[in-house]
């Protein structure tokens, strides 16, 4: 009997002893499940931390990017049966623009129609010698436009080349210039438009009301001397 109930009092010892157990190694099991919850909320808030800073470092960047625009200037057009250069689009963010001679192995010798028109950053332009002729409406609408170097070689210039050209304040034509249209249209701040001798053939209305404060400077005898006579326009000789 006195066996028995030793049997069964170290059953009982044995039995709270493994449920002793059992609670140790549940509990030394939470805690490292909760040590690895914190461990992978700190990971997680580390990470949040960097994509922040990441975001940020984007965005900074890209407000880099628009405050400093590369500046371009591209060329558009086509070679004639010569196998010259016509430049027929302009595209450009620059304020000076210098054409160039040649474009893709090819002499540029003329400025087509609208080429440049409604460039509007544009404030001067200088064509190289090797250009002939600048087509109607070449420069039309660059409104910050202030002044042109035309080069020498210019034989012809069409109708309207520098309508709306709201800046513009002079011009001089280059000597062997042969034909001109009606250049000028809307240029209010056009003061002086020099006409040389070489011209003998004006097509159109040089100047108009439209350019209230401006005056042909022409050689005295100069055909421009008397197409401004007959049409009551400003001029002096130079």
């Amino acid at each position: 009997m006195i066996k028995k109930t030793n049997l069964i009092g170290l059953l009982l010892l044995i039995s709270a002893l493994a449920i002793g157990c059992g609670s140790s190694a549940s509990t030394d099991n939470n805690k490292t499940n909760s040590g690895s919850e914190s461990f992978s909320e700190k990971e997680e808030v580390e990470q949040a931390g960097i994509e922040r800073e990441s975001k940020e470092d984007n965005e900074t960047s890209v407000g880099n990017d628009d405050n400093s625009e590369l500046k371009h200037t591209e060329y558009e057009g086509s070679v004639n049966e010569d196998g010259d250069y016509i430049i027929e689009l302009v595209d450009t963010t620059e304020e000076n623009i210098i054409v160039p001679e040649q474009i893709n192995g090819a002499t540029v010798v003329e400025i087509g129609d609208h080429a440049f028109s409604g460039e509007k950053t544009v404030k001067s332009i200088s064509l190289p010698d090797t250009v002939k002729w600048v087509d109607s409406y070449a420069f039309s609408e660059c409104t910050a436009l202030e002044g042109v170097d035309l080069g020498s070689g210019v034989e012809y210039m069409g109708d309207l080349v520098f309508s709306y050209c709201s800046s513009l304040t002079t011009l001089s034509i280059p000597e062997g210039t042969t034909t001109i249209g009606a250049l000028f249209c809307f240029c209010p701040s056009l003061k002086e438009a020099y006409i040389p001798a070489s011209v003998t053939e004006i097509t159109g209305m040089v100047l108009n009301d439209t350019c209230p404060n401006g005056v042909i400077v022409t050689p005295s005898g100069s055909v421009a001397e008397q197409y401004a006579i007959e049409h009551e326009l400003s001029y002096r000789n130079e």
